[in-house]
């Protein structure tokens, strides 16, 4: 076949990837078994065994055959070869498990008023795009028994926007398939399918070129220059190559963003994220394209719209304050799509202000169980027995991705509920939990999650055999070594500790988390010079990493190395400029460094951030009186 299908190819071509690293198609990461086989088979098995750390995987078919989309397909070849009296009566279903169409076929008309399109009945379900999704999204199984026709929450937890997925602004950024950019789009909202566009069974689209958006948008408005403001025929007069740009994966695999987006480069100018424009015209700038752009809208009388969710999301996740507000109306916009509306809700939850928390809350009840199971990600931010009260009920929500989160963060109070009217929901939802983890079984992150939860739960023994057995999977899975370093300093193995964050820079020495973990364990025992030498590389290794940052400057300034400790505080203030407990620890060494022009600096940003906050004046008032009294003794 012609170069780029029907051959195989490296994906890192530039390296050699022995049978021992990770990255081998032998390994974790890239075994057919957990990487390719439930999309590309029907009727799968994979039979993980964790006894041996081995697959017996079985299927019914190598391919994606009927099956694989419509179910067991019995009923259908009786149907097929019964009398006409038992084809008629199941004549709509024809004996299929799924049925993907509707029952009653819609057409796409043009809007008399608005010259757009729409369907002539409403959409009655998501059925046929949820189970696309399935494969053909960024998802998480819950399950390993999966039942066709089941919602997608109750089978997989789709991604959110998530920062190292996406852009800022929803597109796509790595592999994250087709789902959930599609379900962003204005398409997806006025009752679009995928079958709208592709055929399933010859995997063609419907038609070519524009002529494929021209099955719902009228050529002579939209097929033309007036609007696209390209020469006829061109690239840039094709709807897709503006409206849905493609990114490759997999080196050979061309995707496109299925988003349906306006190009916006002034996004990219603030945002740093891609637009159709600049890769198209690739020796421009991204101003330039945002110029011609505004200047061809101008003349058209048409606007970009207001302030786009991108660059509310970027906001929030660098802690600038006006975000706030904005992540709050976008959670409480039912016109903006949930998966957005999801996405605001994780960003608010990053910082917990009383507001933010009004909104959390609210959320609980929405409709949609994406917004519902992120809603439930903010009470995290409360003490466990606080959490009750608002996340109980959904110990019963209908949608299993909800009730599975419900329990991962009403574990905590795990004594409370027991002895309370959610006992029965909250065993139940907490089985669904641990199932849900097993369903990967064959993956170590499967076992860091046990262990966090048996922690919860307050089950040393279970939570120590978790994160062992993460071992076992995965010799190199550090975030559950450094887990089982700390539950064994808590129980006082401290030496036990030590030698497993030893053993863990020996694997991984270019990770900064496991140098900022073995410089925190080295502080507890008081060996600080050695502490030291840990976090200065956590550092060197996370530069952009105020938080490791901040704790390296204070273990400096502790052991008196004031002069080494002020550049990495104001390292980690530029980083995090909002972070007020920055701010104030600054404020703080200055102070006692009798720096005083620089801690009544410090303090003036906290009380411009917050004017009239009473600590903060406090904290001035302390220092000008440190002050006046230093300048008297000298």
């Amino acid at each position: 076949m012609a170069e780029g299908g029907g051959r195989w190819y490296h994906l890192y071509p530039d390296e050699k990837i022995p049978h021992d690293d990770i990255l081998h198609w032998t390994r974790q990461h890239f075994n057919w078994n957990y990487m390719c086989a439930d999309c590309h088979s029907t009727k799968l098995e994979k039979n993980y065994d964790r006894a041996t750390d081995s697959y017996h995987t079985t299927w019914a078919e190598i391919d994606v055959a009927c099956e694989a989309c419509h179910g067991p397909g019995s009923e259908h070849v009786k149907w097929a070869a019964s009398p006409d009296d038992y084809r008629g009566e199941f004549a709509d279903v024809l004996g299929l498990a799924v049925v993907l169409k509707e029952r009653e076929l819609a057409a796409w008309i043009q809007d008399p008023d608005t010259g757009k399109p729409r369907r002539s009945r409403p959409l009655e379900s998501d059925v046929q795009v949820e189970a696309c999704a399935r494969c053909h999204g960024r998802r998480h199984p819950i399950t390993d028994d999966y039942a066709h026709g089941q919602r997608l929450g109750d089978t997989h937890r789709p991604a959110l926007l998530d920062e190292a997925l996406y852009h800022h602004d929803g597109q796509i950024k790595e592999e994250v398939y087709v789902h959930g950019s599609f379900v962003q789009s204005k398409m997806f909202h006025k009752g679009v399918r995928c079958t709208d566009c592709h055929n399933p069974h010859t995997l063609k689209l419907r038609a070519t070129g524009n002529a494929l958006c021209a099955q719902c948008h009228q050529p002579a408005q939209y097929d033309t220059p007036a609007h696209h403001f390209h020469a006829p025929g061109s690239t840039g007069a094709q709807c897709v190559d503006c409206h849905m740009p493609e990114q490759h994966y997999m080196v050979v695999d061309p995707r496109r963003d299925h988003s349906i987006r306006i190009p916006r480069p002034d996004l990219s100018e603030k945002l740093g994220s891609p637009n159709a424009c600049t890769q198209c015209h690739t020796d421009q700038t991204n101003k330039w394209a945002a110029d011609a752009l505004a200047k061809w809208l101008k003349g058209a009388g048409r606007t970009l719209p207001d302030t786009h969710y991108g660059e509310i999301f970027a906001a929030g996740r660098s802690g600038e304050r006006w975000a706030e507000p904005r992540l709050i109306d976008l959670v409480g916009d039912m016109e903006t799509p949930p998966i957005v509306r999801a996405t605001a809700l994780s960003v608010l939850g990053e910082r917990m202000t009383a507001n933010a928390f009004d909104a959390t809350t609210a959320a609980l009840g929405d409709a949609d169980p994406m917004v519902r199971e992120s809603a439930l990600g903010g009470l995290e931010r409360l003490e466990p027995a606080r959490r009750i009260a608002f996340g109980a009920a959904l110990l019963e929500d209908p949608v299993r991705m909800v009730r599975i989160r419900a329990a991962r963060v009403l574990a905590p109070a795990h004594v409370a509920l027991a002895a309370g009217p959610h006992a029965v929901a909250f065993a139940a939802a907490l089985e669904e939990f641990k199932a849900s983890l097993l369903a990967l079984a064959d993956r170590p992150g499967a076992y860091l999650g046990l262990g966090l939860l048996y922690g919860a739960l307050g089950d040393a023994a279970a939570e120590e055999e978790a994160y062992r057995q993460a071992f076992v999977v995965d010799p190199q899975h550090i975030e559950s070594r450094l887990n089982l370093a700390e539950i064994l300093y808590r129980q006082g193995r401290i030496d036990e500790a030590g030698e497993l964050l030893a053993e863990a820079v020996v694997q991984q020495p270019d990770r900064g988390v496991v140098h900022e973990a073995m410089g925190r364990h080295l502080v507890r025992v008081k060996q600080y010079e050695r502490a030291l030498l840990s976090l200065a590389e956590a550092v060197r290794l996370m530069p952009d990493n105020a938080h490791i940052h901040y704790f390296y400057g204070v273990a400096l300034n502790q052991l008196g190395q004031f002069q080494k400790a002020l550049p990495v505080l104001q390292r980690a203030h530029e980083i995090d400029p909002e972070n007020v407990d920055y701010l104030g620890g600054l404020a703080t060494i200055c102070r006692d460094a009798r720096e005083w022009d620089l801690a009544l600096g410090y303090v003036q940003k906290l009380l411009d951030m917050y004017p009239g906050a009473r600590e903060y004046l406090n904290l001035q008032r302390g220092i000008r009186a440190s002050m006046q009294l230093g300048n008297r003794k000298r």
